[in-house]
C-alpha cells in the first residue's frame, strides 16, 4: 500500500512552519527522465538552521536525503541559495515513472526523527509507510506533524523549537 503525503504529513509539516524562515525550494528540473537525468535543486531560507530533506519517491518510499552519512549534518545561511545534491552524492531518475514530492525544511535546532522509526538504507534513512508509518504518527505526542520531528534540545534552559519548510514536487517520466 502506498501512503500519499496527506496521509502521513508532509503538507501538515509546512502549515506548521514557523513564520519568518521564508524557506525556498525549486528543482532544476520538474520533469525527470527515468535513466537520463538527475534529481538536482536548490534551497534558500531566510533565517540560518539545519537543513533536512525528506523525499517520497514514485516508488512510494519515503527517504531522508539530507542529513546523511556522506555529508553529515547541513546548516545553511541566511540569505544563501544551496545546491543540491553535492559530489559525491547523485540522485539518480529510477523506475517507476509517477510523481515525487520533496520536503525541505530548515530548523533552528537539529531536529530527531526516530519517533518515525527511520531505518538506515545505504547512506540514507527509510520511513516506514503504510500501515506501521499509521500506527506510529498515531502514537507521536505534541502538536508538530510527526514528519517535523522534534528540536533536539539542551538539557536545561529554553528550546524554541522552530522550523520552516517548502514542499518540491517532480515527475518521473519516461
Amino acid at each position: 500500500m502506498q501512503i500519499e503525503h496527506q496521509d502521513l504529513g508532509l503538507f501538515p509539516v509546512v502549515q506548521a512552519q514557523s513564520p519568518g524562515f521564508d524557506v525556498r525550494a525549486q528543482p532544476a528540473k520538474s520533469q525527470l527522465r527515468i535513466g537520463h537525468d538527475e534529481l538536482s535543486f536548490s534551497v534558500s531560507s531566510g533565517r540560518e538552521g539545519f537543513l533536512y530533506v525528506l523525499a517520497y519517491g514514485s516508488d512510494g518510499a519515503l527517504t531522508q536525503l539530507y542529513p546523511n552519512t556522506v555529508v553529515g549534518a547541513l546548516k545553511i545561511r541566511k540569505g544563501q541559495t544551496m545546491s543540491l545534491p553535492q559530489r559525491p552524492i547523485t540522485f539518480d531518475t529510477t523506475e517507476p515513472p509517477g510523481p515525487g514530492e520533496l520536503l525541505v525544511l530548515v530548523s533552528n535546532r537539529q531536529r530527531d526523527f526516530s519517533a518515525m522509526n527511520p531505518q538506515a538504507d545505504g547512506p540514507f534513512r527509510t520511513f516506514p509507510t503504510g500501515a506501521e508509518a499509521q500506527r506510529l504518527a498515531a502514537a507521536v505526542t505534541g502538536t508538530l506533524p510527526p514528519l517535523a520531528g522534534r528540536a533536539v534540545c539542551p538539557s536545561a534552559g529554553p528550546c524554541d523549537d522552530e522550523f520552516g519548510a517548502a514542499l518540491v514536487k517532480v515527475e518521473t517520466v519516461r
